[in-house]
């Protein structure tokens, strides 16, 4: 799988990706997601170091949220979105 940018497009085009995958292939998505929410994203996006510090920096309580919340959205084949980060590169995305 390509990873992508960490931006509104790279999100689309990874969207795109997951909707060709059949039930299975998502059902496998959801599980590493859920398992591990970090991981999956470091691996299906093209992170900086800072963003990935960010990430790291998210309290552990919120890390099942972050991993539940996108494995229903890709179980479901609705889309995501990360915002916050296009206006200030500075500043973490926030999961909506």
């Amino acid at each position: 799988m390509t990873r992508h940018s960490f931006t509104p497009e790279g999100e689309a085009a990874l969207h795109a990706e997951l909707l060709e995958f059949d039930i299975e292939q998502l059902q496998n998505e959801t599980m590493q997601l859920s398992k591990n929410p970090l991981g999956w994203l470091a691996s299906r996006f093209e992170l900086t170091v800072q963003q990935l510090e960010l990430l790291r920096a998210l309290d552990a309580s919120f890390l099942p949220y972050i991993g539940f919340g996108l494995s229903g959205a890709l179980i479901s084949r609705r889309p995501f979105l990360f915002k916050g980060w296009d206006s200030q590169p500075d500043k973490f995305r926030r999961v909506l």
